[in-house]
């Protein structure tokens, strides 16, 4: 993500609408239309490989919704018949009694609860003694990379829950460049511009028939950001002064994708119970064993469709799909969860991506 840079010219307050571009070269400017004169006369960003996506409007909508749903259903042309359970505020899902990742029960370890959405992400549904210490540690480490470098700064704007309310910062650094001079400025919260990176990359590897590998096919990112209208005198600007405020993101996309398939196994396990589906490679998939995340996880190379507005803060639907799994040259029935998080915020023709992970296989009957 080091390769995202935009640019904000002053000295009108921008009032943006929808960019996007794909193709071409990394150096592509982006350029609005109908700006006016002495407003915005140009706006890049740079992205990974050659595609570009810039969301963008008076700010990122963030809607205090705090819900979470998940539902079942049909995933080939589309949800048909959806079975959906919304989860309100603090809740239990299923009491789980075993290690959903290495198996260990309560007499061989110490059991935590494990959330379905990390408590980090404004959701409170959870599995009871779901998980030993040791699993609980790896997990944390993913969870709070995805709370911290991917969505740090829009929790903070958002008042996202935290467990630590009393060390949440009045004020965000913003990196400026003036007359060629890069420098940080700490400003108020309603003051902070500030970017949400959400990296992307093909659908998952055995959707697509292909082998495992350790690559993100198509890496990008979707990039929204959120201006505040007194940008002008926030950075204490002269007129026709320009200002580039370069987003500060770090965001791994092994990690991220890590944390997505932990949200689709947990969710699997609250509807089907533990032992109610294979888990195939998923379980090492989240502790770092399987090292070929895109292989099972992914989404989709092209603009999400508008946000959730009246929806569950968070979107978690299950259905089964047909696969060819090249190892074995056989096809079988899997089970694909899609994951839209933060699901009601975005812009008016762009919310958040749709993940999609292949999350296990029904039962067989014997």
């Amino acid at each position: 993500m080091d390769a995202i840079v935009a640019y904000l010219w002053s000295p009108r307050p921008p009032s943006f609408g929808y960019h996007g571009a794909k193709g071409g070269r990394s150096g592509d400017p982006v350029v609005p239309s109908g700006e006016g004169d002495g407003g915005i006369v140009g706006r890049k960003a740079l992205l990974p490989k050659t595609r570009r996506t810039i969301f963008a409007d008076a700010g990122i909508s963030a809607l205090p919704v705090e819900r979470t749903m998940v539902g079942f259903g049909s995933i080939v042309g589309g949800i048909e018949n959806l079975a959906t359970r919304e989860y309100r505020g603090r809740t239990m899902a299923r009491h789980i009694k075993r290690c959903i990742y290495c198996g260990a029960d309560s007499d061989d370890a110490n059991l935590t609860d494990e959330h379905i959405v990390a408590y980090s992400l404004g959701s409170d549904v959870y599995l009871k003694e779901a998980s030993c210490v040791a699993c609980a540690d790896i997990t944390k480490r993913f969870e709070q990379h995805v709370a911290r470098a991917i969505f740090g700064h829009h929790r903070i704007h958002k008042g996202t829950q935290t467990r630590r309310p009393n060390e949440r910062p009045s004020q965000l650094p913003a990196r400026i460049l003036i007359r060629g001079v890069e420098y940080r400025k700490e400003l108020v919260i309603t003051d902070h511009p500030y970017f949400l990176a959400m990296p992307i990359w093909d659908q998952p590897g055995l959707l697509r028939g292909i082998s495992p590998s350790a690559n993100f096919d198509g890496l990008c990112a979707h990039l929204y950001y959120h201006i505040p209208d007194n940008i002008k005198d926030a950075l204490e600007l002269s007129d026709g002064e320009i200002a580039e405020i370069r987003p500060d993101t770090a965001g791994d996309a092994t990690q991220f994708g890590r944390a997505i398939a932990k949200i689709a196994y947990c969710n699997a396990i609250a509807h089907f119970g533990l032992d109610g589906f294979e888990h195939l490679e998923l379980p090492d998939l989240i502790l770092g064993k399987f090292p070929y995340v895109s292989f099972l996880v992914g989404s989709v190379l092209r603009e999400p469709p508008p946000p959730n507005r009246d929806g569950p803060l968070h979107r978690i639907v299950i259905g089964e799909n047909w696969v060819h799994d090249r190892r074995t040259e056989l096809w079988r029935r899997v089970l694909v969860t899609n994951i839209r998080l933060f699901a009601t915020d975005g812009t008016q023709a762009n919310g958040m991506p749709i993940y999609t992970v292949i999350t296990g296989a029904p039962k067989r009957v014997a």
